[in-house]
Parts: structure tokens; sequence; C-alpha cells
């Protein structure tokens, strides 16, 4: 699209409401580079201010609503950005935009659109369309160019009621009435959305937890000072989100670092956790970085803009994940604890294998305020607290078979409801913090020792007991437990007080049918009767 009219198509200008926005920025005078003008009084200007409409329409005519009649009622309903790119040097710059240039421009846009509008307050949706006013030689523009009516590229976010926009403002109302003060309590906003997006026709859809955060008086009296500096100016507002989709895993789901939008795809940006961070740090000058200090220095020799940061990751952030991983309960609660919510709920607790070095200390402390939650499902169908659970972790014993697990863990949650099964990097991130009670033959056999519920299990699950406890070649565990198959189909203890019996095949056996009771049973295994041999030589 181009136009003869200089202050449109050289300058950057914006339209919004009732106003007209002109960017010169080869004025001198800082007082000069912005001038902003009511749109219904354009015909009423003279002398270097004279603006024509009819000028402005050349370039805008069409665009989004934008007519004649706007210069009439002085108002336009949305918000216009214009942003000429340089097609030959100039006083202001010798870099000069092409075509690949612009495409590779909103390749950049369409790569983050999926998740660009997860901490956004007053923003839900985002279109992006192009069009040329004449013939486009380069063959990724051109597929771009599908006019004005039809976006390229396009995305929006909303919950299930619709309200979400609503929602936000209330928030973002509620924001502003604290400001930089501390709320009376804890405050909180959730959200579940859905964010869809189409890219020159492929369609994505995700689910989001999103929790916004400001934390109350519970503060130090550092970051009470620090919040109130004007040299930082900053709220305390910070947001976590958890994606609950299944079958999506690019990078729209990684965790990055939000300042409301997110920061450049770079590695001082990827956090290494599974959700998205959002807060107000103070960034670099060139806005593309958190600003932190050098590894090894204390508190008290840092920039306290960088001091701000440090202590949002160590006071307000953990708190907010953990908000997110408790909805994320109440969600799996809601739907009967669906195993996939509940993967999910797993996956979206901190891997301490995967977490960058910057976030290894919030992650720490995120993990021991999760201790201490009910976030782990048990056996049984019970919610309990990561410190009162005993995990099983199969990869701990791979040549055990599903079924003597199956049998083992149903034996022991008759008598114990604290046995759960998670992904093995929540037990061994929590593992780096605190002592884990993993489910261990000796365990087993405590339980076995303490309860005689057992005894009356069919002869499978005996067998699947046996094959457990015994799964390190330790035939000593078996003492006095009641396991030992005889062919009648009853068990006798491991224990020298037992009767004597006979560990022979089956010829033998069958000469003595009328003495069953005499010889272990002949549907033993090899490899149990190898063990069996083994516990008669100990």
């Amino acid at each position: 699209m181009t136009n003869q009219n200089p202050c449109i198509s050289d300058h950057p200008c914006v339209i919004s409401g009732d106003r007209l926005l002109l960017i010169d920025p080869h004025k001198s005078n800082p007082e000069q580079i912005f001038t902003t003008f009511h749109l219904n009084k354009l015909n009423k200007l003279k002398g270097q201010h004279k603006i024509k409409p009819e000028t402005i329409l050349r370039a805008l005519d069409g665009v989004f609503g934008f007519s004649k009649n706007i210069f009439n009622s002085g108002q336009f309903d949305g918000t216009l950005f214009w942003f000429g790119l340089r097609t030959e040097p100039s006083e202001l710059s010798e870099n000069i935009c092409d075509a690949n240039q612009v495409f590779h421009l909103m390749q950049a846009f369409m790569n983050e659109s999926k998740r660009s509008l997860i901490f956004l307050q007053t923003i839900c949706r985002v279109q992006m369309f192009a069009c040329t006013s004449g013939s486009c030689n380069d063959f990724k523009m051109k597929n771009l160019c599908l006019g004005l009516q039809k976006p390229f590229c396009s995305v929006s976010i909303d919950n299930e009621s619709g309200t979400l926009k609503e929602e936000r403002k209330s928030l973002l109302n509620e924001v502003k009435r604290i400001g930089r003060s501390l709320p009376k309590e804890n405050t909180m906003w959730f959200h579940r959305v859905c964010v869809k997006s189409n890219v020159m026709g492929a369609t994505c859809t995700t689910w989001w937890i999103i929790v916004n955060y400001m934390k109350g008086p519970d503060v130090s009296e550092r970051f009470k000072e620090l919040l109130r500096d004007n040299d930082i100016c900053n709220p305390h507002l910070v947001g976590v989100a958890a994606c609950i989709s299944d079958g999506h895993d690019d990078s729209s789901t990684h965790g990055h670092v939000f300042v409301y939008q997110p920061l450049p795809q770079e590695p001082s940006s990827v956090t290494g956790l599974p959700v998205h961070i959002n807060a107000f740090f103070v960034l670099d000058q060139n806005r593309r970085h958190i600003r932190w200090p050098d590894s090894g220095k204390e508190m008290s020799q840092i920039d306290k803009k960088m001091e701000w940061n440090l202590r949002l990751l160590s006071e307000i952030l953990p708190e907010a994940y953990t908000a997110v991983v408790m909805r994320f309960v109440d969600l799996c609660k809601e739907h009967d604890n669906d195993t996939r919510l509940i993967a999910k709920l797993y996956h979206a607790i901190p891997n301490m294998n995967s977490v960058t070095e910057r976030w290894v200390l919030f992650s720490q402390r995120t993990l021991k305020l999760l201790w201490k939650k009910a976030i782990l499902k048990t056996k049984t169908g019970k919610w309990i607290e990561p410190k009162k659970a005993v995990f099983m972790k199969k990869s701990m014993w791979k040549k055990v078979p599903d079924i003597v697990w199956e049998h083992v863990a149903s034996v022991f949650v008759e008598d114990k409801d604290e046995l759960v099964e998670v992904s093995d990097h929540v037990t061994e991130s929590f593992e780096q913090e605190f002592p884990i009670p993993y489910f261990t033959p000796s365990v087993l056999r405590n339980l076995l020792m303490a309860y005689n519920s057992y005894k009356s299990k069919d002869e499978k699950v005996k067998h699947s007991l046996y094959t457990f406890l015994t799964v390190d070649d330790d035939t000593q565990i078996l003492a006095s437990l009641h396991l030992l198959p005889l062919q009648d189909s009853s068990f006798i203890a491991f224990d020298k007080s037992s009767p004597p019996v006979f560990n022979e095949d089956k010829s033998v056996v069958e000469i003595f049918s009328h003495q069953k009771r005499r010889f272990i049973s002949l549907q033993i295994e090899v490899t149990f009767s190898s063990k069996l041999d083994k516990a008669k030589g100990q």
C-alpha cells in the first residue's frame, strides 16, 4: 500500500479513539517528536500542522472500518498503528526493509501467537492481515497476502463462559487500586482459558490454568522497601500458567519468562520449567533480558533492581506456582480423578533435572511448599501430602512384572492408604530436598509382619508377594512369613518351627499323593524354585 502523504507513509502514526498521534524521529527537539491531533479537527488545522483528511484516507480508507465518516464523528472504535518500513536509505538510518525481512517479522509473531495472549489483561484477540497494492515477487510473502478481509494469522483467548474479558478488566481495576501497596491478604485470580490459533489454515487449541497473584502483608521488610522504591516503580503482581491439554509439546508450552509478553526466545528466557512465568521483572535497557546479578554475589552486593527480580523469585512466585498446582488438583477432582489430568498435574511439578541454573533456587522453594500440600493421589484415590506418602517407583525394579506390582500394591493399601505412583521426575526432584520413603521389599515385609490380612489372599497374590520380596535375592526377608506354597494349596511360614516340607518333582509327589501337605507346590515357577533352594541353604 503506497501513499504520497509524508505524515502517514514516512512517519509512524497511531489512530485511537478520537486522536491521531504522529511520531517524527527527525525532530531534534524531543518535545516536538510526538504531536497529537483530534480527528474531528484536522480540517481546521493551518500552517505546518495542516493535515488533509483525504491524504489519510488514501492510505487507510477501508482498513478495519476506517472511513471518511471518522472525521465527522471524531471517533475510531479501535487502534491503528502505522509503521512505515524504509525502502530507501534516509538521514535517520541506512537500513532498508525488503519483502523477505517483512516476512520474517510476521513469522516471528506467528511463532509467538499461541502464547502471546496468556498474560495480557486487556487484549483477547489478535489478527494479522497482509495485502499489497501491486505484484509481489517474494513467494513466502505472496502466500500471506490474503487481503484485509481474511487474516493469515488469528489468535484468541477466552474461558468456557465467554467472560474472560470482563474478568480481566476486574482484575486490572483491582491491581490498579492496590498499586504498589500490599493487599490485606493474599489475593489470587484463577482462570481456565482456551487459546485458539489459526496460522495459514493450521488450527490449534490449547487449554491453560492461569493464576495471577499478589501477596499480602507477609513479606520481608526489604521487599516492602523495594515495592515503594520509585526507581523500580513496579507492582508485585505475578502469574503462572500451566497447559492442561493433551498432545501439545511445542514451544508454546515449554516454560518461558514473560513480562506480559514473552521475552525473546533466547537461553536467558528459557527456564526449564513446565509452566510459563510472568512478573514485573526489571529488564535491561534493550528490553530483551531480565537484569540478573553475576552468580555468587550476596544480596547486599547487588543493584536494587536486580534484587527486586531475585525477591520476586524467592518471596512471591513460589506461592503462585503452588497455587497453580493446587488448582490442578481441584480440576482432577472435578473430573473424577481423570488419569490424563493427573499425568498433566505431575508434569507441572518442577523437574530439577531440567531446570536451568537461574531458576534452581526458585524451584527448590516451590518444592518445599508443595511437600506439605495434598498434591499426590494414592492408589485408593485419596489426595495426600508428599511428606506422608510411600512412593512406588517401578523403575527401581524393572524386572518385576506389572501383575506383581498390582498384587503387592493391593495388599499394601488394604492396611495403609499412603501408596502413590508418580512420574520419576517427581520423586527425583523431591528427593533432592527431602528423604523419600520408597516402597521396597523391606517396607512390604514390615507391613506383612504387622498385619495378617495377606494370609487370606489367593495363591496368585501370595506368589506375587514372594516374588517382590525376593527381587534382590534376599531370602532372609521371608523369615516368619506365611508364603511358602504347598501342594494342597495351603501356605506355611518360612520358619524352623514349621513342619519339614520337600521340594520334589512331579513323579515323587504323585507317589505320595496322600501327603500333599508335605510337598511344596508343583505350580511354582523355576525362578521361584531356585530361590526356595537358596532359602533352604540359608
